[in-house]
């Protein structure tokens, strides 16, 4: 999965801001590779991607019904 980590970057650098929500994120990946599917990449979801991938961190929604959020990790 890291060859492919370029997507991922891609996806969270259009959006332009520090975090962004899965849901941004996975329009985004649906709009530049439509091809994108999680089980692709051994997963069952985006977040569990971005999990994987060193340089950010899934903050977890405390609230039912509201949107997990990604972030690049601080150095």
């Amino acid at each position: 999965m890291q060859k492919e980590a370029h997507i991922f970057d891609e996806a969270f650098n259009l959006h332009e801001k520090e975090s962004a929500t899965m849901s941004e994120l996975g329009f985004m990946l649906k709009k530049i590779y439509p091809q994108y599917k999680p089980r692709r990449y051994g997963c069952k979801s985006l977040g569990e991607i971005y999990e994987r991938l060193d340089k950010y961190e899934v903050i977890q929604a405390e609230e039912k019904g509201a949107c997990n959020i990604v972030r690049k990790k601080e150095k």
